[in-house]
């Protein structure tokens, strides 16, 4: 069974991957990126998001043939190996373009986009997508499956909610798991509420799949890919328990590689989410949120974190 991390926006940045690493999951995605950001050389894209030191994979998203046709090719060109299309996104503004899970909706058009994709760099890239089990109510995936089996993707992706559930309700496994009793050339990586190694057994079991993608499970306990790791690779393996002091530690290292990455400020701003999803079961957590709301500076925080 291999263990991937998801690309998620403005969480997967090139410090956290630092962290993910550490864990040797099977693939890292950068966070999604926008084809005609790639199109058009945005320095952020560049600098930021595409930064990585392990040629992890990147998962794009967009609405326009030629823009997918060419950022493939610079990506190519710039040696990445893994390309995936994201066609699962259920985020308003993202869909209001008609990008990620719109897609899903124009399955001609996906067929278009990834034939062309193929007989250009199947020689170049490993191409995968990830979708979700249905478009508005629940319709039929099994064109992607089949279309991703007859192009010879490298794997497809499925999340168990249509687009319309967004994160609401349960994402649905037992869907997931028949779709790979039927399709057994091409490799299915699961994905939707993986939050603990107990949620991974439960929503795996009896299921062929090749692979899982976890996603915001691993907000604040990246532990989770080696708990995984471990369960299926080491003989169903029991991986001890995360104590606090492992959770801050490693917090402290994740705010010291921002830092290093994009500045003081830039952490001071951009980590307080993961700073709380790293303390979020610390017994006196409201407490802990109060003190580091009040702080006016990253190395402030720092500070108090070691002391906790």
């Amino acid at each position: 069974m291999e263990i991937m991390t998801a690309p998620m926006a403005g969480i997967t940045d090139y410090s956290f991957r630092k962290i993910l690493n550490e864990f040797s999951p099977d693939l890292i995605f950068t966070e999604m990126v926008d084809v005609s950001a790639i199109v058009h050389g945005n320095k952020k894209t560049f600098d930021e998001i595409l930064k990585t030191e392990n040629n992890e994979a990147v998962q794009l998203f967009g609405s326009k043939t030629d823009d997918f046709l060419q950022a493939v090719k610079i990506l190519a060109e710039k040696k990445f190996r893994h390309i995936d299309i994201n066609l699962g996104c259920p985020m308003r503004k993202i869909i209001k373009s008609g990008k990620g899970s719109a897609l899903l909706g124009e399955p001609e058009y996906i067929k278009e986009i990834l034939s062309k994709i193929q007989k250009e760099f199947r020689n170049e890239i490993d191409l995968s997508i990830k979708i979700r089990i249905g478009y508005k109510d629940f319709s039929d995936p099994l064109y992607y499956v089949r279309l991703a089996e007859d192009l010879g993707l490298k794997q497809i992706c499925i999340h168990g909610r249509t687009q319309d559930q967004g994160y609401q309700g349960e994402a649905d496994w037992e869907i997931i798991k028949k779709i790979k009793e039927n399709f057994k050339n091409v490799k299915i990586i699961g994905n939707g509420d993986l939050f603990s190694i107990e949620d991974i057994k439960e929503k795996t079991k009896d299921a062929d799949i090749e692979g899982i993608m976890l996603a915001r499970g691993i907000f604040g306990n990246p532990w989770l890919i080696k708990q995984a790791k471990d369960y299926f690779n080491d003989d169903k393996k029991e991986t001890e328990a995360v104590n606090d002091y492992e959770k801050k530690n490693l917090l402290i290292k994740h705010i010291n590689y921002y830092i290093i990455d994009k500045g003081e400020k830039r952490a001071f701003l951009d980590m307080k989410k993961h700073i709380f999803w790293y303390l979020s079961n610390f017994q006196n957590i409201n407490e802990i949120k109060k003190d580091i709301n009040s702080f006016g500076n990253i190395n402030e925080i720092l500070r108090y974190i070691q002391k906790i």
